[in-house]
């Protein structure tokens, strides 16, 4: 996998934020800024950027240890399968995650 703020940019655009990708630092805060808010879009940006900081952990160990690693639309893929499975177990994620029900 390769290009974080690639595969940021596509999962921006997934959740309907188009707009331009900033530096980490940046993007960081306004995530920040989202996760305070109580509705069921700030909730899912939250788990998204966890997911995003996991795979790409993940990713970097294979490359390391393994010497492999996952295509980015196999990351995108897995990322957006995880948050449609974890909606059974949010209830505000439901209307949200039905908008957003096509692959970046």
């Amino acid at each position: 996998m390769s290009g974080d703020k690639a595969l940021w940019s596509r999962l921006c655009g997934w959740l309907r934020f188009h707009r331009v990708i900033q530096d980490w630092e940046t993007e960081l805060r306004l995530v920040c800024m989202m996760a305070k808010q109580k509705a069921g879009r700030a909730e899912i940006v939250s788990s998204v950027i966890g997911m995003i900081v996991y795979v790409i952990w993940r990713e970097r160990n294979k490359i390391r240890f393994q010497n492999r690693s996952m295509r980015a639309d196999e990351v995108l893929k897995e990322i957006v399968m995880h948050m449609h499975i974890n909606r059974k177990n949010r209830a505000k994620w439901h209307t949200t995650l039905q908008q957003l029900n096509a692959y970046p």
